[in-house]
């Protein structure tokens, strides 16, 4: 398994890191063991769980009225929610099965694009491992590393000529999340933009290496096809249903500016409701960074790595040592390619993308692709490959290791019912009395463990419950 002319020193590295790795999987596979109950875990208490759980109760896909969330786009949760609700209470086991099978498909490009595919396979796990803002969110409810699984592997499909593989991953990654599709297209016109000054200029475009051919223009048609022929079934629905009650087609975006549907009165108690929790959801964005002028740009480079406050910082969670890592030797790159005269694809790709995050929503967690995408660039290079490089590497796993095992392991020997928040316990107890054929009222949306039909009233001034009772009146 290691490089033939192995060193002391590299292979006591490997041998080190492999261990913090196991490590680190060993403690996100005992939490995931255990339900949802976390407070990082709301948005699958909230909606992840609740939303498909309440329509395979009312055998219904008509608009849930008082959940806001319903009107999202979430093809994923509805696709995960027979493996989250096939236990007696909901688990979180198929977001650790994905955080594993994107180590699989990293493998697998490395395969493909790295100068020591050996020692690029261990190094691509170090450093996905290594990064906080990956390493703690593994063993939680959330969808993050789903998603960053998704679009890798719609890449490796592609680089592996599996043309309907890449385009269910892909149509999936796209119809994710309200802002993925704005995210993808926006991201998509600027690549032909930039890909076409560039040609005018001269330059040369590749992918990783120069080795690797370019995708055929009719093989990108045959996507093109299946992608638009999965969309209408994987996204069309949602995209109905928010037309429908939103006028948008993406709900929240674009709510009270476009409406594509003449039945709706946009002066109504319903239509003002919905704007005003539309706005209220936008507005989440401003919650997170420093601002986007010049200065907090340069700062952010450093202040997304680092912890702030307690284990958090302006940003979400923070990135982690092996993004400082590679940013360096990603800026070289970058400018050796202008040099040249010779642009990495990828390059460009992971350039735009952060560009547009920092423009949007500035959470670390909606930049896995990018830095992991900037990982498979630096790490494909063998001569960034040093000992301080590596040092740095164990030193991130360590750090990982310790911060995933002081968030878990108060809870590592409790029953599932032990971890349970009071209001899951409710509504566990609710559940052997109460009548089935009747809406039972709750006065919190995140109800992942109610197996009856729920109304929920909004007592609380929750952006995520329309003021349902106020609107049917």
């Amino acid at each position: 398994m290691f490089p033939k002319k192995e060193r002391p020193f590299e292979k006591v590295f490997l041998v080190l890191g492999t261990f913090l790795c196991f490590f680190i999987i060993l403690v996100a596979l005992k939490a995931s063991l255990l339900p949802p109950h976390l407070p990082q875990e709301y948005d699958s208490l909230n909606y992840h769980i609740t939303i498909p759980r309440q329509h395979l109760i009312a055998n219904s896909f008509s608009h849930i009225s008082w959940a806001t969330a319903d009107l999202f786009l979430l093809p994923i949760d509805y696709a995960l929610a027979p493996y989250w609700l096939a236990t007696k209470l909901p688990n979180k086991l198929p977001q650790l099965f994905f955080a594993i099978g994107l180590f699989f498909v990293l493998f697998s490009i490395v395969d493909r694009v790295a100068e020591e595919k050996n020692l690029g396979k261990f190094l691509i796990a170090f450093a996905v491992l290594g990064s906080h803002f990956i390493g703690i969110q593994l063993g939680i409810a959330m969808l993050d590393i789903v998603i960053c699984y998704l679009m890798f592997a719609s890449l490796d499909s592609l680089l592996r000529r599996r043309y309907v593989f890449a385009a269910v991953e892909f149509t999936f990654c796209f119809w994710s999340k309200p802002q993925v599709p704005v995210l993808v297209l926006t991201l998509f016109i600027l690549l032909l933009m930039i890909i076409y000054i560039l040609k005018k200029l001269r330059f040369k475009i590749y992918f990783i290496f120069e080795s690797i051919k370019s995708l055929k223009r009719s093989v990108m048609k045959k996507f093109s096809v299946y992608f638009l022929i999965l969309s209408v079934a994987i996204g069309g629905p949602f995209v109905a249903k928010s037309i429908k009650h939103t006028g948008s087609p993406l709900f929240p975006f674009l709510v009270g500016k476009v409406n594509l549907n003449p039945e709706i009165n946009v002066k109504s108690d319903n239509m003002l409701e919905i704007v005003k929790v539309s706005d209220q959801l936008l507005g989440v964005k401003g919650q997170y960074g420093k601002g986007r002028g010049i200065s907090a740009f340069i700062k952010h480079l450093w202040l997304i790595a680092v912890p702030e406050k307690g284990v958090n910082n302006s940003y979400d969670y923070p990135v982690g040592l092996p993004y400082l890592l590679c940013l360096g030797p990603f800026i070289l790159l970058f400018f050796e390619n202008i040099k040249k005269k010779k642009i990495d694809l990828m390059v460009i790709f992971i350039i735009l993308y952060w560009g547009l995050w920092w423009l949007g929503s500035q959470q670390t967690r909606f930049l896995y692709v990018p830095i992991i995408a900037m990982y498979l660039v630096v790490l494909s290079k063998k001569r960034f490959l040093t000992k301080v490089f590596s040092a740095g590497m164990i030193i991130s796993l360590i750090l990982v290791s310790l911060s995933i095992f002081r968030a878990h392991k108060s809870e590592f020997w409790k029953e599932h019912t032990e971890v349970l928040r009071l209001r899951d316990k409710k509504l566990i107890e609710m559940s052997k009395t109460v009548d089935r054929d009747q809406m039972t009222k709750l006065d919190f949306e995140d109800a992942a463990f109610a197996d009856f039909p729920i109304f929920v009233t909004n007592y609380k001034s929750s952006m995520f419950v329309l003021n349902a009772e106020k609107i049917l009146r």
